[in-house]
């Protein structure tokens, strides 16, 4: 299983408070920022994480009260894991999905020509904004941070297969006029 939208309540801006090791947070944001990277520090810590998940889902309260009484490897594991969903729900609320819920809308049902060419993919969104923010002028803070640094392109093969399914279809609209 992998970092999944809402899993911690749908948390649109993780802020500093919200993580449990801030840095660690960063690093993975910045440096692990492809699908596959993020997978595999998932990966190694998943499996605490998702035991812990299920009381989560009762009361995340309490949740958090037990996992203070964790053995510290194991604590850390679902800190880590924690984190990562953080990253990865900021992610998918503040950028992703935005994006896809636009891009979907206006391929599928604009009639308005000139808003369907002017529809960017996500790679050429994300290019566009990490130009922005690795220029020598003043950057665009990323919504995550507030700081300047890339976008992580987290997205899996079925979600860029979804992509690509919509892209067929806005350049069918596009051929038709």
């Amino acid at each position: 299983m992998s970092a999944q939208a809402g899993t911690l309540g749908g948390v649109a801006h993780g802020r500093h408070q919200d993580f449990y090791d801030w840095e660690f947070a960063k690093k993975v944001w910045f440096e692990m920022n492809t699908w596959e990277a993020e997978e595999k520090e998932w990966a190694k810590y998943a499996a605490d994480f998702d035991l812990w998940m299920l009381e989560w889902k009762k009361n995340n309260q309490t949740a958090k009260k037990l996992l203070a009484s964790y053995p510290p490897e194991k604590r850390k594991n679902i800190e880590r894991a924690y984190d990562i969903q953080m990253a990865w729900d900021t992610w998918y609320d503040g950028l992703y999905w935005p994006w896809f819920n636009n891009y979907r809308g206006i391929s599928q049902v604009s009639p308005r020509l000139d808003k369907i060419k002017a529809l960017k993919s996500f790679d050429q969104r994300r290019a566009e904004a990490n130009a922005l923010n690795a220029s020598s002028g003043p950057c665009n803070p990323q919504k995550f941070l507030h700081e300047c640094g890339p976008w992580p392109d987290w997205r899996s093969p079925e979600m860029k297969a979804e992509e690509r399914k919509l892209e067929e279809l806005r350049a069918g609209r596009l051929k038709g006029h």
